[in-house]
């Protein structure tokens, strides 16, 4: 029995078109990437915060002792199984780049809880910007030097970006609306 051998060739001519049509329909290999490597780096700030945190109880930082410490370190706790369970699931999409197995996951009940859960947690998220921003200005103002770490430095500028971005986009709304009012002559 002779087995036929095929080219590499070949094989890309035959498989071509069965790859471009799973390709084209599949989101785009780079919306996978750069979501996995922004949860990543997020990731990584958060969990170094939360080492922050806990360092300024373990030696009992007198002056970063407030409540905007304790509602940032319970903040934490909820996001980082957060964001790990996002990464997973960005991992997993990515490595099966599958639309059908997406659209099933989508009418998953309990998929949809968790989204809904996490929508209600980006609120308090807003929320944690804006402590994250006071608190470690209030630390800087009055020259906590216990509290004085990059962790804290890269966690207020992660908080910066984050506010600056929510603003950012709240401008582009505005003033798309604003657009969309003008033109359509007060229609709306």
């Amino acid at each position: 029995m002779v087995k036929k051998t095929i080219t590499i060739g070949d094989y890309l001519k035959k498989n071509e078109k069965d790859a471009k049509k799973r390709y084209d329909s599949a989101i785009p290999l780079y919306a996978f990437i750069i979501g996995i490597i922004v949860t990543i780096a997020v990731f990584l700030i958060n969990i170094y915060a939360i080492m922050w945190i806990y360092k300024l109880e373990k030696i009992e930082c007198a002056c970063s002792d407030s409540w905007m410490r304790t509602y940032i370190k319970y903040y934490l706790h909820v996001l980082i199984p957060i964001q790990a369970i996002s990464l997973l699931m960005n991992i997993y999409l990515f490595s099966t780049n599958n639309m059908k197995m997406l659209n099933e996951l989508n009418q998953n009940t309990f998929l949809n809880a968790y989204v809904n859960f996490t929508k209600i947690i980006s609120l308090f998220g807003v929320v944690n910007i804006f402590v994250v921003i006071v608190f470690i200005n209030k630390l800087k103002e009055i020259n906590c030097y216990c509290s004085e770490d990059i962790k804290r430095e890269v966690y207020w500028i992660y908080n910066i970006i984050q506010l600056s971005i929510i603003a950012i986009s709240l401008f582009f709304i505005l003033v798309g609306g604003v657009t969309m009012l003008l033109l359509s002559g007060g229609k709306y």
